[in-house]
């Protein structure tokens, strides 16, 4: 028993006519996904970035920080504008170093830390 070609070919066609859907809610989840990448990843990445720029530009001279590169000292000159901080590393020799404001981690607060 062979079965009817075009019994067969007349069901695909039905079957096919059934999956020709609108691409519409394919594009809605591409956009909720989007969104809710905005909303995980991006924003607070970005209120990050805003409070590390707050830090760096509220630098002042006899604050304590922390470098990237693990130093402690104490600011001794920072301007606003300027790329550079001088930093005192050593209190008994009273060495200093020169380096970028981006180094800085963090304002090393001595009532938290001790």
């Amino acid at each position: 028993m062979m079965p009817d070609l075009s019994l067969m070919v007349r069901l695909l066609a039905e079957e096919a006519e059934q999956t020709n859907r609108s691409p519409l809610p394919m594009y809605l989840m591409i956009g909720v996904i989007g969104l809710l990448w905005v909303v995980i990843m991006w924003l607070p990445q970005r209120k990050e970035q805003q409070r590390t720029q707050a830090m760096l530009g509220g630098l002042k001279k006899n604050d304590r920080v922390l470098l990237s590169s693990g130093i402690q000292g104490v600011v001794m000159q920072a301007q606003s504008d300027d790329t550079y901080i001088v930093v005192r590393v050593d209190e008994s020799t009273g060495t200093k170093l020169k380096v970028l404001r981006s180094s800085v981690v963090r304002v090393v607060d001595d009532e938290k830390d001790a």
